[in-house]
């Protein structure tokens, strides 16, 4: 049978999510191990010194992720039961930086997943908490489309290599929507924009449609 960790290797080494049609939470088997693998290889990649790894937050995002995918393919899960995994909490308190590195080397799939079960059921249960989950892991949600406000963006405007890699995101997604949200955040889009609003069109114009007003005064 299938576990946790094979579940988390398929996804570094092929990019796909794969589950079986089991209603059953997998075993987890040599799951530290395996999100050790995807923490190296996320890392590799990050424009920036990653946060540290916390393993139990990388450990309930691949349960996360593996109960969203199972929920939005296998409707033999109970819509009842889909909730209750979903709605299972991050360990520890409000997230810090670590918390959302560690839970980002696996929710970036959030805005694919959440696409599909619009496109299943607008209103259906498993649809409705992929949204809150959207919102409540903004960083690994960019490019999920329209979603309520806040954005509970927690540590990452105070970080300066999430605050980078967030607005890397949003450029590269061209997600206007995500302008406004936070000052500090707006201020890294032009400044990785600079003279190129080309690269990311809507932010460009979001952005200068939502920058404070100067005020200019007569010489006496």
């Amino acid at each position: 049978m299938s576990t946790l960790a094979d579940f988390v290797d398929a996804l570094r080494e092929s990019g796909v999510a794969a589950v079986a049609a089991d209603a059953s939470p997998p075993a987890e088997g040599d799951l530290p191990a395996a999100l050790g693998r995807l923490d190296e290889a996320a890392r590799a990649e990050f424009p920036g010194e990653a946060p540290p790894l916390r393993a139990e937050a990388g450990a309930w995002a691949a349960r996360l992720l593996h109960a969203a995918c199972l929920a939005t393919v296998d409707r033999d899960l109970s819509a009842d039961e889909a909730v209750r995994r979903l709605r299972a909490p991050c360990p520890g308190a409000l997230p810090d930086a670590a918390t959302v590195w560690s839970a980002d080397i696996l929710l970036p799939r959030l805005p694919e997943l959440l696409g599909l079960a619009r496109r299943m059921s607008a209103s259906d249960p498993v649809t409705a908490q992929l949204q809150r989950l959207a919102r409540a892991w903004p960083f690994s949600s960019v490019g999920a489309g329209s979603l309520a406000r806040p954005l509970l963006l927690g540590p990452v405007p105070r970080d300066l290599a999430l605050r980078r890699a967030y607005a890397d995101r949003i450029l590269q997604h061209d997600d206007a929507g995500r302008v406004g949200d936070d000052p500090a955040v707006d201020d890294a889009l032009r400044a990785a924009l600079g003279l190129h609003p080309e690269l990311a069109p809507a932010v460009a114009a979001r952005l200068l449609a939502t920058a404070p007003a100067v005020a200019t005064f007569a010489a006496p």
